[in-house]
């Protein structure tokens, strides 16, 4: 009965998202249909975040292009999208913290980030893993694949779970109501700039 009843929900939230789903076939491209070399899109990634004030040095910046790159090709996300949502969260800074807590480019929870670290079965020192930038990518891209993955491949209410957290998110849809779309919006606004300037045609 319980399962039934989560289907239900989340069968429910996908209709109230129909339409902004039927936008993002149109906006998600394969990372198939990138014509231009992992070379390329290293240069382009790490030219981002040399004109942005990371707080990490040149070579660092170089690195961690790498490291997104690795990374988003190991859970099949365009790496422009995981751009995207560092650019969102943290605009680049390997050194933000947000007033709730959560830290580093991804902005991540520590009690997120202890649990995510678990799961890849990776040390865990709190502060100090969360301010590794490539530690904090590696564990930031894995949540965002497990949240895809509970939410049916929905990039619409995957982002708005990476942003309120999966148990609000399943409150909302439990309640009926319809789910918070701005963050998503924000994080896709971002997506398309960045598509746009690596000139995908």
């Amino acid at each position: 009965m319980y399962i039934f009843q989560k289907k239900k929900m989340l069968v429910s939230a996908a209709v109230l998202f129909g339409v902004l789903v039927l936008a993002e076939a149109t906006l998600m491209p394969t990372l198939e249909s990138h014509s231009f070399k992992n070379s390329s899109r290293i240069d382009y990634i790490s030219g981002i975040l040399k004109d942005s004030r990371t707080g990490l040095s040149t070579p660092d910046e170089a690195r961690l292009a790498r490291v997104i790159l690795d990374e988003s090709a190991a859970y099949d996300v365009d790496p422009l999208l995981v751009m995207a949502l560092i650019q969102t969260e943290s605009t680049f800074y390997n050194w933000a913290r947000s007033y709730k807590g959560a830290k580093g480019l991804m902005q991540i929870m520590p009690h997120t980030g202890r649990w995510v670290a678990r799961e890849l079965d990776l040390e865990w020192n709190g502060d100090r893993t969360l301010f590794d930038p490539y530690m904090n990518v590696r564990l930031g891209i894995h949540y965002f694949s497990l949240l895809r993955e509970k939410y049916g491949e929905n990039t619409f209410l995957t982002l708005a779970a990476y942003n309120a957290g999966p148990a609000r998110l399943s409150r909302i849809i439990r309640r009926g109501a319809k789910p918070p779309v701005r963050y998503a919006n924000k994080v896709l606004a971002n997506y398309r700039a960045l598509q746009k300037g690596a000139d995908y045609n």
